[in-house]
């Protein structure tokens, strides 16, 4: 790409304490995050455009009614970029951002998959990314999803489960 672009994705599990956004944005601009990718964020619309404020310049975001889902992409203020599309899940699962950055044709996903595995949600996903030819994707989040239940849950299911697959 020629310009390096730090990127980083977290999953919050709740974005609503003032206290914490604001931490988070400040940790965020510490490392010098230029585009970011945030999941479970449990805001409204209106609440994440709040986030629209110090280094963050842009932001596209995807909400779910209560204090549930969401997920968001901030871009820094300084980081020149040209929407192309966006897209967002109306179930506050995931956006799409598609555009160009330094030159580059460039998609962000920021997912958060549903709890239990399902393949309709992942297909849907995946059928909006391949919707871009010619484009570069980066993709983060939370999948829900393990290599190896028995190590990597807490606690471990049961023999009678799949876990999740």
């Amino acid at each position: 790409m020629g310009d390096n672009l730090t990127i980083v994705s977290l999953n919050f599990t709740g974005f609503v304490s003032p206290v914490k956004r604001t931490r988070i944005l400040q940790q965020l601009r510490r490392v010098g995050a230029q585009v970011t990718l945030l999941q479970e964020t449990h805001l409204s619309h209106v609440e994440h455009l709040k986030l629209r404020r110090d280094w963050v310049g842009d932001l596209t975001s995807a909400a779910f009614g209560g204090r549930s889902r969401g997920v968001a992409i901030l871009f820094h203020k300084t980081l020149a970029h040209t929407v192309h599309k966006t897209v967002t899940d109306p179930d506050g699962r995931y956006v799409i951002w598609a555009g160009e950055i330094h030159g580059q044709k460039l998609v962000f996903c920021s997912l958060y998959a549903p709890n239990i595995y399902s393949q309709s949600f992942f297909s849907a996903v995946v059928a909006e990314l391949l919707s871009f030819p010619g484009y570069s994707l980066v993709v983060g989040g939370d999948f829900n999803i393990t290599n190896d239940p028995l190590v990597d849950c807490k606690p471990p299911p049961s023999s009678s489960t799949d876990g999740g697959y």
